[in-house]
């Protein structure tokens, strides 16, 4: 691969955290995706169904949320890479954190490494999720008009996605969060 097929690929480098082998993943990974079908059975069996787009819809609500929290990953990135605390640059306490690339050996993270991928990642995520709402809320009548026999499944294939995302952000940052404020600590 030359370097420019190098330099585009490093653009989902914060996608690395999907590689990423630790004790809790399975158990972060399925919370998300069940979060986002309860929210989906919920929105299916509600007798009055919520908005989900337009000024009061829950894509505005997730957008604005998104909004701050985009701010606050870039933050923490720095801040967690620019700390000059000792034990950041150990091992994880509470097992290891490998990374496996293709073609490449697995390598062991410090927590310095593991926590800046955590909230790259959720960074990322955030931006994915900002821009995705933008997109669908300027879509959305031409969908209405074209596709308007299958406007309630995409309705509800959108509600998946965007809440297995979220959720997935979420569970992610609280994750973040009791790493920073207890395991670094401990």
């Amino acid at each position: 691969m030359n370097d420019k097929g190098i330099a585009r690929w490093k653009l989902f480098s914060p996608f690395l955290f999907l590689r990423l082998e630790y004790e809790e993943r399975l158990t972060y990974n399925l919370a998300s995706v069940l979060c986002g079908g309860l929210v989906v059975l919920a929105y299916i069996f509600l007798p009055i169904k919520p908005s989900l787009i337009g000024s009061e819809g829950l894509l505005t609500g997730i957008q604005s949320f998104v909004t701050i929290l985009f701010p606050f990953f870039v933050a923490a990135l720095v801040a967690v890479a620019t700390f000059s605390r000792k034990g950041l640059d150990a091992k994880p306490s509470g097992g290891q954190v490998k990374l496996s690339r293709r073609n490449e050996t697995v390598k062991l993270l410090t927590r310095r490494q593991f926590i800046c991928f955590i909230f790259g990642y959720c960074a990322s995520l955030s931006l994915i999720l900002f821009v995705g709402i933008i997109i669908s809320r300027a879509m959305y009548p031409w969908v209405m008009f074209e596709f308007h026999d299958a406007l309630p499944y995409l309705r509800i294939g959108s509600l998946f996605l965007v809440t297995i995302i979220f959720s997935h952000m979420v569970i992610i940052t609280f994750w973040g969060l009791y790493y920073l404020t207890d395991r670094i600590n401990n």
